[in-house]
């Protein structure tokens, strides 16, 4: 189900931070991360988390501005938002929580093989490239769409 009022606050926040007209703290707070109905919204709050520090109040500017990378993946989150795509990934949190708890008591092999095992299973469903989009296909008719609107 999707919920255009929560997609479009999470868009225009993820906006903002991205220009650094917002600091982390600021997203954070306003950011509607109890979204149950629409998974988008939670899976992108979740993914896109470890982009700012927890302890510090700050932009994503100096040591905490965006590669290229994580740049596109924002960008990524942005256009999905304005979609009227359903989210269709299995939940990604359990992954890297389990993941996190495996490494911290010294299991890295088995964390990482977990991982391998997951990302061998995620690459049957999608492709994990254009997150959170599943498809190339939706990811440039979302592109195409965007373009013609602005």
């Amino acid at each position: 189900m999707i919920n255009r009022g929560k997609r479009g606050l999470a868009r225009c926040l993820i906006e903002k931070l991205l220009a650094c007209q917002i600091t982390n703290d600021d997203f954070v707070n306003a950011y509607p991360c109890r979204e149950k109905k629409d998974r988008v919204i939670v899976a992108i709050y979740d993914r896109l988390w470890g982009f700012w520090d927890d302890n510090q109040t700050h932009t994503l500017t100096g040591k905490h501005e965006l590669n290229p990378e994580a740049g596109a993946l924002f960008e990524r989150c942005i256009a999905f938002l304005n979609s009227d795509l359903e989210y269709e990934w299995p939940p990604l949190e359990w992954r890297r929580l389990s993941q996190a708890f495996l490494r911290l008591i010294g299991l890295r092999r088995i964390a990482d093989s977990r991982g391998d095992e997951w990302t061998r299973q995620v690459r049957k469903i999608g492709k994990w490239e254009v997150w959170p989009f599943i498809r190339e296909e939706d990811l440039a008719r979302s592109a195409v769409r965007s373009h013609k609107v602005s």
